[in-house]
Protein backbone atom coordinates (compact mmCIF):
# COMPACT_ATOMS: atom_id res chain seq x y z
CA UNK A 1 0.00 0.00 0.00
CA UNK A 2 1.39 3.39 -0.93
CA UNK A 3 1.68 6.14 1.62
CA UNK A 4 -0.60 9.13 1.89
CA UNK A 5 2.34 11.40 1.01
CA UNK A 6 2.86 9.72 -2.36
CA UNK A 7 -0.85 9.84 -3.12
CA UNK A 8 -1.13 13.56 -2.37
CA UNK A 9 1.94 14.39 -4.50
CA UNK A 10 0.59 12.27 -7.36
CA UNK A 11 -2.82 13.92 -7.07
CA UNK A 12 -1.19 17.35 -7.14
CA UNK A 13 0.73 16.50 -10.32
CA UNK A 14 -2.40 15.12 -11.97
CA UNK A 15 -4.39 18.26 -11.06
CA UNK A 16 -1.67 20.54 -12.45
CA UNK A 17 -1.63 18.61 -15.74
CA UNK A 18 -5.42 18.49 -15.92
CA UNK A 19 -5.67 22.20 -15.10
CA UNK A 20 -3.17 23.03 -17.82
CA UNK A 21 -5.02 20.93 -20.36
CA UNK A 22 -8.37 22.52 -19.51
CA UNK A 23 -6.86 26.00 -19.65
CA UNK A 24 -5.36 25.26 -23.07
CA UNK A 25 -8.82 24.11 -24.16
CA UNK A 26 -10.36 27.47 -23.31
CA UNK A 27 -11.81 26.68 -19.88
CA UNK A 28 -9.63 29.24 -18.10
CA UNK A 29 -11.59 29.52 -14.86
CA UNK A 30 -12.12 25.81 -14.36
CA UNK A 31 -8.59 24.88 -15.47
CA UNK A 32 -7.01 27.59 -13.34
CA UNK A 33 -8.90 26.47 -10.23
CA UNK A 34 -7.89 22.83 -10.69
CA UNK A 35 -4.29 23.85 -11.43
CA UNK A 36 -4.05 25.99 -8.28
CA UNK A 37 -5.49 23.14 -6.16
CA UNK A 38 -2.90 20.86 -7.79
CA UNK A 39 -0.07 23.17 -6.75
CA UNK A 40 -1.47 23.34 -3.20
CA UNK A 41 -1.76 19.52 -3.02
CA UNK A 42 1.77 19.07 -4.40
CA UNK A 43 3.29 21.50 -1.89
CA UNK A 44 1.29 19.98 0.98
CA UNK A 45 2.49 16.49 -0.03
CA UNK A 46 6.10 17.62 -0.13
CA UNK A 47 5.87 18.86 3.46
CA UNK A 48 4.19 15.71 4.84
CA UNK A 49 6.29 13.44 7.03
CA UNK A 50 6.66 9.76 6.21
CA UNK A 51 5.56 7.65 9.17
CA UNK A 52 8.26 5.50 10.76
CA UNK A 53 7.68 1.97 9.60
CA UNK A 54 9.83 0.27 12.24
CA UNK A 55 10.41 0.83 15.91
CA UNK A 56 14.22 1.11 16.45
CA UNK A 57 14.00 -0.78 19.75
CA UNK A 58 12.06 -3.61 18.11
CA UNK A 59 14.62 -3.87 15.32
CA UNK A 60 17.52 -3.87 17.81
CA UNK A 61 15.94 -6.64 19.91
CA UNK A 62 15.14 -8.94 16.95
CA UNK A 63 16.64 -12.43 17.05
CA UNK A 64 16.19 -15.25 14.52
CA UNK A 65 14.11 -18.22 15.58
CA UNK A 66 16.20 -21.04 16.98
CA UNK A 67 14.96 -23.98 14.89
CA UNK A 68 16.98 -26.80 13.31
CA UNK A 69 17.69 -26.46 9.60
CA UNK A 70 17.14 -29.18 7.02
CA UNK A 71 20.19 -31.26 6.17
CA UNK A 72 21.52 -30.37 2.71
CA UNK A 73 24.46 -32.76 2.68
CA UNK A 74 26.79 -30.34 4.47
CA UNK A 75 26.93 -28.17 7.56
CA UNK A 76 24.14 -25.59 7.57
CA UNK A 77 24.26 -22.34 9.53
CA UNK A 78 22.79 -18.86 9.39
CA UNK A 79 24.65 -15.64 10.15
CA UNK A 80 22.81 -12.35 10.75
CA UNK A 81 24.79 -9.14 11.24
CA UNK A 82 23.29 -5.71 11.85
CA UNK A 83 24.26 -2.89 9.52
CA UNK A 84 23.64 -0.03 11.94
CA UNK A 85 25.60 0.65 15.10
CA UNK A 86 26.03 -1.16 17.40
CA UNK A 87 27.17 -4.04 15.18
CA UNK A 88 25.71 -7.29 16.52
CA UNK A 89 26.01 -10.79 15.03
CA UNK A 90 23.94 -13.90 15.62
CA UNK A 91 24.90 -17.38 14.40
CA UNK A 92 22.33 -20.18 14.23
CA UNK A 93 23.73 -23.70 14.05
CA UNK A 94 21.60 -25.85 11.77
CA UNK A 95 22.57 -29.10 13.50
CA UNK A 96 21.63 -28.34 17.10
CA UNK A 97 19.63 -25.09 16.68
CA UNK A 98 21.91 -23.25 19.12
CA UNK A 99 21.75 -19.46 18.69
CA UNK A 100 25.04 -17.73 19.52
CA UNK A 101 25.13 -13.95 19.92
CA UNK A 102 28.21 -11.73 19.81
CA UNK A 103 29.07 -8.08 19.48
CA UNK A 104 30.94 -7.02 16.36
CA UNK A 105 31.04 -8.36 12.80
CA UNK A 106 31.15 -11.99 11.64
CA UNK A 107 34.25 -13.73 13.04
CA UNK A 108 36.82 -15.37 10.75
CA UNK A 109 36.21 -18.78 12.32
CA UNK A 110 33.35 -20.13 14.38
CA UNK A 111 32.72 -23.34 16.31
CA UNK A 112 29.24 -23.95 17.67
CA UNK A 113 29.31 -23.83 21.48
CA UNK A 114 26.25 -26.11 21.61
CA UNK A 115 27.55 -29.12 19.66
CA UNK A 116 31.25 -28.29 19.08
CA UNK A 117 30.90 -28.43 15.27
CA UNK A 118 33.20 -26.17 13.20
CA UNK A 119 30.75 -24.13 11.10
CA UNK A 120 33.26 -22.15 9.04
CA UNK A 121 36.88 -21.17 8.87
CA UNK A 122 38.06 -18.44 6.54
CA UNK A 123 41.32 -19.21 4.79
CA UNK A 124 43.95 -16.49 4.78
CA UNK A 125 45.54 -15.67 1.45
Amino acid sequence: MTSLRRRVIGLGCAFVILGGALSAGGLWTFGGTIGIWGIIAFVAGMFMQEPDRFDPEEVASWRPSAAPMANAGRTMYRVDTTIDEPIHTTVLCGSCAHLAEMDGPRPATFTCPGCGLLLWEDEEE
